[in-house]
């Protein structure tokens, strides 16, 4: 223990660097521990082995521990300790036990974990195949009547510690997961109860519900309140929310993709079937189906109209699009409307390489043109952009001109817009009149005398007004 606290205790002199500047004297000093042969790592793991193993040895580390006991436990700060034993005591062994000669030290290593092994071994637990270099890494123990068990056990350790560690089972080869539940409710409880004073904080800090996945930064850190502490096992259980506000199912969510799609279908008619953008909280990995199976779904939805057979039901409520005349998916383009979202996304993409005809400018009288030459696929685009600022620029020119000439009262659909001013007056009221475009260009309305004019008096409307 000397050595491991050595080892982790930074020098002195760091104490006036910020966090940044420590994490690489604690680094450097650690490296040159270890270079120079002042501490042993096997020697490090070794003992953490020891210290994790013979503290999960306690009684007060028992399964069957009662809640009042538990209690008084965690006042005289007895399991400060449990969270880091609990998740790092196969972590420890593995490295621990590397070159391990026969002698003292094995001994006392294997008679200890012999009895972690005897007091946490769950009758109830599920076999995992295939341990063979958990075998060869812990070969050092193999002479152990209990090393079939000792295998399993630190197999169960680094799968739930894992990537795809998937929280507590009773499949598991050891007990402890019952034992953090057990001490976790009781610490929970007492917090309820007012009981998380300045003396406890010092031994378990002041966020006392913690997430049960061992594998998660939460495991250790946990968070202040259990509302808290829920929203985020939640994520874990049911990661798959609803994007719809004032749904449900936005808090609760569902525990695969699928369920997620499926309800958006039916409940809110989104349709997310072909939406692959999903990986923040994949789903397990599913076993590769055989090879020698090769026998399809069967197609046990028909349609009633055409009597064509699908193998998934939404399958079959999209084809009824189909027949019901429904396209709620139109291309941004040009406005044209499809059943599924695949086509309109293929149409939308081939759509965005036709001629545009909806331009922006034209010929000025002095010969030159107007506009910025931009086409647009439909003429709500174009009169959008007319309405912006790049179209107030667009248009400066030519609201000039007419002002200059005096013509900004007569109708200018057929020598301003040519062949475009029937499908922009067609478009609806989207674009200003000519006194307003006079305004947004920072040009003086008292030139065409619409000065102290309302509409209607005077000035008539530029096209889509």
């Amino acid at each position: 223990m000397e050595l491991w606290s050595l080892s982790m205790a930074p020098p002195e002199s760091t104490s006036r660097f910020s966090t940044k500047h420590f994490g690489r004297k604690y680094l450097t000093w650690n490296r040159y521990l270890i270079r120079t042969k002042f501490i042993n790592p096997r020697e490090v793991d070794y003992s953490m082995t020891l210290m994790c193993l013979e503290y999960l040895c306690l009684p007060q580390v028992h399964k069957g521990r009662s809640d009042i006991d538990t209690e008084l436990d965690l006042v005289e700060g007895t399991h400060p300790f449990y969270d880091y034993a609990s998740a790092c005591w196969a972590m420890h062994l593995q490295s621990g036990t590397v070159g391990l000669e026969p002698g003292t030290e094995l001994e006392h290593l294997q008679e200890t974990l012999e009895t972690f092994i005897d007091t946490h071994w769950s009758a109830a637990h599920q076999n995992l195949p295939d341990l063979r270099r958990i075998q060869k890494v812990i070969s050092p123990l193999q002479k152990s009547e209990s090393f079939d068990k000792i295998t399993q056990a630190v197999g169960w350790a680094r799968k739930q510690a894992g990537k795809h560690g998937q929280g507590p089972t009773k499949d598991e080869a050891l007990d402890l997961w019952q034992v953090t539940a057990n001490i976790r409710s009781v610490l929970e409880r007492m917090h309820t109860n007012g009981h998380n004073t300045p003396a406890m904080q010092r031994f378990y800090g002041q966020n006392w519900f913690k997430c049960p996945r061992v594998n998660c930064y939460s495991y250790h850190h946990g968070f202040p309140t259990r509302a808290e502490r829920d929203s985020h096992t939640n994520r874990h259980d049911r990661p798959y929310l609803c994007i719809v506000s004032a749904c449900p199912y936005q808090t609760f969510g569902f525990a695969a993709a699928d369920e997620l799609k499926k309800h958006l279908f039916e409940y809110h008619a989104i349709d997310l079937f072909d939406n692959d953008d999903d990986n923040d909280f994949p789903d397990p990995p599913k076993e590769k189906a055989s090879s020698t199976n090769t026998t399809k779904a069967p197609s046990n939805f028909s349609c009633h109209l055409c009597n064509k057979k699908f193998t998934r039901n939404h399958n079959l409520k999209v084809h009824l699009r189909t027949h019901d005349g429904i396209k709620p998916y139109a291309c941004t383009i040009c406005g044209e409307r499809f059943t599924r979202k695949p086509d309109c996304d293929r149409h939308e993409r081939a759509c965005g390489d036709k001629p545009k005809p909806y331009v922006c400018g034209g010929p000025l009288a002095d010969g030159g043109k107007w506009g910025c030459q931009v086409g647009f696929a439909r003429p709500d685009k174009l009169a959008d952009h007319l309405r912006s600022g790049a179209g107030q620029k667009c248009l400066k020119p030519l609201v000039l001109e007419k002002l200059k000439t005096g013509s900004g009262g007569e109708d200018p659909t057929g020598n301003i817009f040519g062949d475009q001013a029937d499908a922009l007056l067609a478009v609806g009221k989207m674009l200003p009149s000519f006194g307003e475009f006079c305004a947004l260009c920072g040009l003086d309305r008292k030139i065409v005398g619409l000065d102290g004019k309302g509409e209607g008096e005077g000035e008539k409307e530029f096209p889509g007004r």
